[in-house]
């Protein structure tokens, strides 16, 4: 997406999502990374960055319904990744 569209795009929100371990923070980042940078969509765009023990997700959109749809995709993601997570630590 150019910068000129990027700019058009009114609605955002940003998921600072903390964890209790660097690692963890690092496994969640990689897992949704792939994801936030190969979406490609005319009405809305995300960047992912890792900060310590946080991943933080913003994202942009034309209208809302476009930003709900990409907050629930993320946050899908992100139950999934933690489901599987603990899953594979209590076997």
């Amino acid at each position: 997406m150019k910068l000129e569209e990027r700019k058009q795009l009114r609605h955002r929100c940003r998921l600072v999502l903390e964890f209790s371990s660097e690692h963890f923070a690092d496994i969640v980042y990689r897992c949704i990374e792939l994801d936030v940078k190969e979406r490609l969509s005319d009405r809305s765009f995300a960047n992912i960055e890792k900060l310590g023990r946080e991943v933080i997700v913003d994202i942009y959109a034309q209208d809302l319904s476009a930003l709900r749809a990409l907050i629930n995709s993320y946050l899908r993601s992100l139950i999934a990744i933690l489901r599987t997570y603990t899953t594979l630590i209590h076997r």
